[in-house]
């Protein structure tokens, strides 16, 4: 259960890395 939450953390987190990278 944790494991899943962490990996959905880090997805969240790669989706916001890619977002803020499409804005510059």
């Amino acid at each position: 259960e944790i494991g899943r939450f962490v990996n959905r953390d880090r997805k969240s987190k790669q989706q916001i890395n890619d977002f803020l990278a499409g804005l510059k």
